[in-house]
């Protein structure tokens, strides 16, 4: 690997680009995390929805997880029947929204919180 070169103010720029870099990864990891958590949540909702209003069972939640999981092959563990019951457990538990409003604030500080989320109902 060649040495820096000496130009005036190289070395305050790299460092700037490596905080930048790293700091938009951390970003775009929260991004991620808080789209996946608010999916979970929703797909949590819809479920217990589904079994309040349609009276689903158990097995039409393990139809759903197999269905998903050959829908998605390269998501691994996302759609397992025990991801579903965690997800369908938090709902339960959490009917005043609680946790999908906290979910909902996860990410940059100021920033305002949007997503792309679908109604089951």
């Amino acid at each position: 690997m060649k040495p820096a070169p000496v130009v005036p103010d190289y070395s305050a720029f790299l460092t700037d680009v490596k905080s930048r870099i790293q700091t938009a990864r951390l970003a775009a990891g929260r991004a991620v995390n808080r789209e996946l958590v608010l999916l979970y949540w929703d797909i949590g909702r819809g479920i217990v929805e589904k079994q309040n209003l349609l009276g689903w069972g158990d097995s039409v939640v393990e139809a759903l997880a197999k269905d998903l999981a050959e829908a998605f092959p390269g998501i691994r563990g996302f759609f397992r029947l025990k991801s579903l019951a965690h997800a369908t457990a938090l709902c339960r538990a959490d009917g005043s929204g609680i946790s999908r409003t906290a979910c909902a604030r996860i990410g940059r500080e100021g920033q305002p919180v949007r997503s792309s989320r679908t109604s089951f109902a």
